[in-house]
């Protein structure tokens, strides 16, 4: 296994389709006087070349190694590109935002900037304090002064 390769994996999640081919297949050794984990190792040696031959083996991952690029070059140049280009992306943003600038400088301008404040409280206010009623004809009062004149 490679330091950027994962490890290969038998695909057991296929084993319901091949059950019997595997047991099938499946050399069990003789039993003998050897110990238990002679007897348990060549046990699971076989079973995982049996499996391995019907239910074939995943391809290895392959990772990236992710320190590769971190070297003082490449940070290096990461930090002057970058000081290189906040120059003229601010540049671009005041030029954007002057126009609208000198538009807020005028008396419309002003005018402008309160009915933005006005929309942005009404749009904050609370619902809740929506009055309605109904008038005696049968038609809704929505406004104020109507309604406090019933």
């Amino acid at each position: 296994m490679n330091s950027t390769t994962g490890p290969k994996r038998i695909k057991w999640w296929k084993l319901q389709d091949h059950k019997e081919a595997v047991t099938r297949k499946n050399v069990f050794p003789p039993i003998s006087v050897a110990t238990s984990n002679i007897i348990w190792s060549t046990l699971c040696n076989s079973v995982i070349t049996t499996a391995s031959e019907i239910l074939s083996v995943t391809k290895s991952a392959h990772c990236i190694d992710k320190q590769a690029d971190k070297t003082e070059e490449n940070l290096q140049n990461y930090v002057t590109t970058k000081r290189a280009t906040k120059r003229p992306v601010a540049e671009t943003r005041a030029e954007h935002y002057q126009d609208l600038y000198d538009c807020l400088e005028t008396r419309e301008g002003e005018k402008d900037i309160y009915q933005l404040a006005k929309a942005q409280k009404k749009a904050a206010q609370d619902i809740e304090h929506y009055m309605c009623m109904k008038h005696k004809d049968g038609k809704r009062l929505q406004d104020k002064q109507e309604i406090l004149q019933q």
